[in-house]
């Protein structure tokens, strides 16, 4: 094996006897400064609100000091515009053959399940959905609150909103 580095060696040699070498460079110190390039902080502009006049009070006079001027009363506060609470979607529990459905604590099937509802369960969409494994899965809440998780979406069944 050191004989075949060795030859290689050898070949590069001869391969490369007749090139010129490149020229050396030296850093010689010079009596000329040489000119440093220093980056140029970038100015963001910023505007800023004028200040609010302000009402500086004049000097009362000795006949505006006996009549006290008209006050008007304050203004009531503005009424809040009444925002529109959001409905959740009405839905069953379907297409289980009768055995019901799990409903998980997580969406997936490999999250913990919770509880089983029977088929024909009314229950509320809340209206957040994940898709696991290519499959739907949605959260749901019964209509008494007291159940709420996540159920594959394929056995759930919109109805129609009340009139």
């Amino acid at each position: 094996m050191l004989l075949g580095l060795i030859g290689a060696v050898a070949a590069l040699a001869i391969l490369n006897a007749g090139r010129a070498l490149p020229p050396v460079r030296a850093n010689v110190g010079t009596s000329t400064p040489v000119a440093t390039l220093a980056p140029t902080p970038a100015v963001t502009p910023r505007v800023t609100a004028a200040n609010a006049p302000t009402l500086t009070p004049a000097p009362l006079s000795q006949a505006s000091a006996q009549t006290p001027a008209p006050s008007l009363p304050p203004a009531p506060p503005p009424t809040p515009e009444p925002t529109a609470t959001p409905q959740q979607q009405s839905a069953r529990i379907f297409n289980t053959a009768c055995l019901g459905v799990w409903v998980h604590l997580q969406p997936g099937p490999q999250a913990p399940p919770a509880r089983v509802l029977k088929e024909g369960t009314r229950v509320l969409l809340t209206g957040n959905d994940e898709t696991i494994a290519a499959r739907p899965w949605r959260e749901i809440e019964t209509e008494d609150h007291i159940v709420k998780g996540w159920v594959q979406g394929d056995f759930i069944q919109l109805l129609p909103p009340p009139p």
